[in-house]
């Protein structure tokens, strides 16, 4: 778990730090091939009347590939964007194939051969409860576990607002101030100790560190462990 979340720390480092957008999604990709994914696109949700093919920000497809793609189901019946505006949280390609709604529609057969084959994953990017767009990480055999779909949803939400501030010269938010005690649960959390683990070498007791913990979670806005950490980690709150 610790080298997963030094791999974000890393990558989140150099898209904070990238001069430009190739820079951005260079790095995105080469986080992502950590977990078994060898293709990205970025796009963002298709202007009204657009097809998929004007909304693509980053592909490393070739752009016969994304054309193909463009001929599936229009903005308003894509598998895709249909599910993304109704959930924040990343999906599998597999996991939209699997549901009865979308099983009488032939929009997989747009699909790109890697994912048909393999499986790709969908992390949303919402600005509040807008759909914005959203990242396509396609792999043969790639890792979808729930740590490594909270690693690429914060690295893509890092590499949007990167982007964005690349393009329109937008300050960072302030981050929320944790407390010492806040980052130093955060951080031994990060490297891979329980709560036992964490209240022996603080001397505190392991109820005094899910105190803390939940305490960072409401700082920081979000509803998991895992989150706290990739946010803490991607505001540069801790290090690993």
């Amino acid at each position: 778990m610790s080298e997963h979340y030094r791999s974000l720390a890393e990558a989140l480092a150099r898209i904070s730090a990238a001069p430009t957008a190739a820079g951005v999604w260079t790095t995105l990709k080469e986080l992502g091939a950590n977990f078994g994914y060898t293709y990205l696109m970025a796009a963002e949700v298709p202007p009204t009347g657009k097809g998929l093919l004007d909304a693509v920000i980053y592909s490393d497809w070739r752009r016969q590939v994304i054309a193909e793609m463009a001929g599936s189901p229009d903005r308003t019946q894509h598998p895709f964007i249909c599910f993304a505006a109704s959930s924040h949280a990343p999906f599998t390609v597999g996991e939209l194939r699997a549901l009865d709604i979308f099983r009488d529609t032939d929009w997989t057969l747009y699909l790109p051969s890697n994912i048909l084959e393999g499986d790709g994953l969908i992390v949303p990017v919402h600005r509040g409860s807008e759909l914005m767009g959203g990242m396509v990480f396609g792999g043969d055999r790639p890792d979808a576990t729930p740590l490594v779909r909270a690693i690429l949803q914060v690295a893509s939400h890092a590499a949007v607002d990167r982007v964005d501030a690349l393009k329109n010269r937008v300050a960072p938010a302030a981050a929320p101030a944790l407390s010492a005690r806040e980052i130093q649960c955060l951080t031994y959390i990060a490297a891979g100790h329980e709560d036992e683990e964490i209240s022996r070498i603080l001397g505190i007791s392991p109820r005094t560190v899910r105190f803390h913990v939940d305490s960072a979670k409401a700082k920081l806005g979000v509803s998991s462990r895992v989150q706290a950490v990739t946010k803490a980690l991607r505001a540069r709150m801790i290090t690993v």
